[in-house]
């Protein structure tokens, strides 16, 4: 899951989500968490700052996400990041990553991959591809994958389901093209959707249809 880092402002929303990771946990469904960091820093609102500033606090911001939910989490859950700041967190590595992914123990993975020029969302399917993940869950704040922004656009339309081709073509925000490419050879599902309404984890999990799937 590529949880948005969104959520960290809104403290009510991060403890109810909380609770259904746990509740996800007690079904003993493995779970690994790619955190943004966006409610810290956005780099595409920084134009007068270098790519390399910008990527690098933006990961930095997702440590800090990665401390807090793990300290939410507790015993259930280790937190693995991209980026080694020792005494604070472990340094991800896939082995150990899938020992743990072995137990049970829920991943919150911060420090995107490491490196600067690749999103978040481009960590999420590559976590995915090292866990042999079966499905990626973006949890974001809209409802799922709209013909245009539907914050912009009231004529917007959400799109139940787009293949990684359509979303490649017609450009659509959503994910970045880098992570959509490799969904696209890989051929990960994907489901888009509305992680502020109450639920919507539990729902898709029990298989009810929300949000949209790129597919």
């Amino acid at each position: 899951m590529k949880l948005t880092g969104e959520i960290f402002s809104d403290w009510q929303r991060l403890k109810e989500i909380t609770k259904e990771i746990t509740y996800v946990y007690k079904c003993r469904k493995k779970l690994a968490i790619v955190l943004g960091g966006g409610n810290f820093f956005r780099g595409r609102n920084q134009s007068e700052l270098t790519r390399l500033t910008v990527d690098y606090a933006g990961m930095l911001g997702t440590v800090i996400n990665g401390v807090i939910l793990h300290d939410l989490l507790k015993e259930k859950a280790v937190h693995l990041s991209a980026l080694e700041i020792k005494g604070l967190v472990q340094i991800y590595q896939i082995e150990e990553a899938l020992s743990y992914w072995r137990d049970n123990k829920i991943l919150i993975l911060s420090g995107g991959t490491g490196h600067p020029y690749f999103s978040t969302d481009t960590a999420t399917v590559l976590r995915a591809l090292e866990l042999n993940a079966e499905l990626i869950l973006k949890a974001t704040n809209v409802n799922g994958v709209y013909t245009s922004d539907p914050r912009a656009d009231k004529r917007a339309q959400i799109l139940p389901k787009i293949s990684y081709e359509e979303a490649l073509k017609l450009r659509l925000k959503i994910l970045d093209e880098t992570a959509l490419v490799l969904l696209k050879e890989h051929k990960i599902p994907v489901v888009v959707f509305n992680v502020f309404k109450a639920e919507n984890l539990t729902k898709i999990l029990n298989g009810e249809k929300i949000g949209s799937i790129i597919c």
